[in-house]
């Protein structure tokens, strides 16, 4: 991106650049703005800049239309604090490669393999049971969410429907209560919270999952295209983070993730698709965009921006499953719906309290 006064442009209308001493009062009262702890003390956040500055820490403040919005404090010993009125700012504020948390604000994802590894094969046995189990007359309908768990047909590559295959479990956590017991289990909530702590005090102090699903993928089958999941949401909130668990080893053959890096800052349009496709809405990288594919152990945990653009492979392999399920961590005083369907917490069915 080109450079404007030592700093970069994040978009058209926005630029990041270092803290200078004659911002200090203007950066101090954007702290006490978000910030409850600032906001209580308000000498207290012109003193912690007057520090980093002192201890000549990176401190970064972001400007849209000429108006402060982020400021950006990097500690040593601690990792970044982001106080930001836009969440989309963070990937600017935060130019590191260090962190963790930083990475996910910045590449939209991150990664933690294997980490629910001891838990995998007697997850996939109770999926597998949930299966089983599964109403005689399932649905051809790819959004169905308005009537509990769906079990939703696959269909050919003419988009034909198979009759007995089943391509996904919508509101899986509404069919089997291990589902919750996933997206609910410490090690996730753990990287949730941090996550969500990375943004300074502007953090949620409820958390809910909603929106759970569980896809098969068998031989030959398929589960998503390219997409953004925000845009089954109807809100373009970049506050909420999705969440994908592989059950089984996953990589090229069998239908693995796949990415576009920082593609959680744009907005892509998505049409109906086609084929074996055709269940779904669907979006697609430009042409100069990197695809990461990610290739994960079994037990492995897929945090990422539901505004990222992603989508997976084909199963090309001819026994080999992937099973995975999914669900949206959202704060739970925000509310949302599309075309007809009330995502509110207390109203929708497939909405869980967390914490």
């Amino acid at each position: 991106a080109p450079t404007i006064d030592s700093g970069f442009v994040m978009e058209d209308r926005s630029v990041v650049k270092p803290l200078r001493p004659e911002e200090l009062s203007t950066a101090a009262g954007l702290l006490e703005k978000n910030s409850a702890k600032f906001s209580e003390d308000p000498d207290l956040a012109e003193a912690r800049l007057k520090k980093a500055l002192e201890n000549k820490d990176t401190v970064n403040v972001g400007y849209v239309d000429g108006q402060m919005s982020g400021v950006a404090i990097r500690d040593p010993n601690h990792g970044w604090e982001v106080y930001a009125t836009n969440a989309l700012q963070v990937p600017a504020l935060t130019d590191s490669t260090e962190d963790l948390m930083a990475t996910f604000w910045r590449n939209g994802y991150l990664v933690f393999p294997g980490l629910l590894a001891d838990e995998a094969q007697s997850l996939k046995q109770k999926l597998d049971l949930m299966m089983q189990t599964a109403p005689v007359s399932s649905t051809a309908d790819w959004n169905a969410v308005n009537d509990g768990a769906a079990f939703v047909l696959a269909v050919n590559d003419k988009g034909e429907t198979l009759p007995g295959r089943i391509m996904k479990v919508q509101a899986a956590a509404l069919a089997s209560p291990c589902i919750l017991e996933v997206l609910g289990c410490q090690r996730i909530v753990e990287r949730v919270r941090e996550l969500y702590s990375f943004l300074g005090l502007d953090v949620p102090e409820h958390v809910d999952v909603f929106g759970t699903k569980f896809f098969p993928m068998w031989p030959g089958g398929v589960s998503v295209n390219w997409h953004q999941d925000c845009h089954y949401f109807g809100t373009a909130s970049p506050k909420i983070i999705s969440c994908g668990v592989y059950l089984e080893d996953t990589d090229q053959e069998n239908g693995c993730l796949q990415v576009v890096p920082g593609s959680h800052t744009r907005d892509f349009d998505h049409v109906p698709g086609s084929g074996v496709h055709a269940q779904g809405e669907w979006a697609a990288p430009g042409a100069a965009d990197e695809v990461v594919d990610v290739v994960v152990p079994a037990g492995s945990v897929v945090l990422f921006n539901s505004r990222l653009l992603h989508g997976a492979r084909r199963n090309q392999h001819g026994s080999r499953t992937r099973y995975s399920l999914f669900g949206h961590y959202v704060p739970s005083e925000l509310n949302f719906g599309w075309r007809g369907t009330d995502f509110s917490h207390g109203k929708y069915a497939d909405r869980h309290k967390i914490y």
